[in-house]
């Protein structure tokens, strides 16, 4: 890993502040289909646009990650319902 560092260039990247979360937030989970955190708020939008914003080319190493990914449903363009 060194020596592969020593010739690129490394950017620290956080998906969540991508889709414009805050640092620090809440925990969420899946409920219903929505994306909803501990407080009860609905965060469903915020992770569509991460999603989006890695798959877009925001973060690189990111989107290179996700197209690596088997599961078909992760390889969906990813919609409001």
């Amino acid at each position: 890993m060194m020596d592969f560092l020593k010739t690129h260039e490394m950017i620290q990247a956080c998906p969540e502040v991508l889709g414009g979360l805050p640092i620090p937030r809440s925990s969420v989970e899946i409920v219903d289909g929505k994306v909803m955190n501990t407080e009860g708020k609905n965060t469903t939008k915020n992770f569509i646009l991460m999603v989006n914003s890695i798959r877009r080319g925001a973060c690189p190493c990111a989107s290179t990650s996700l197209a690596a990914t088997p599961s078909p449903r992760a390889t969906e363009k990813v919609r409001l319902p």
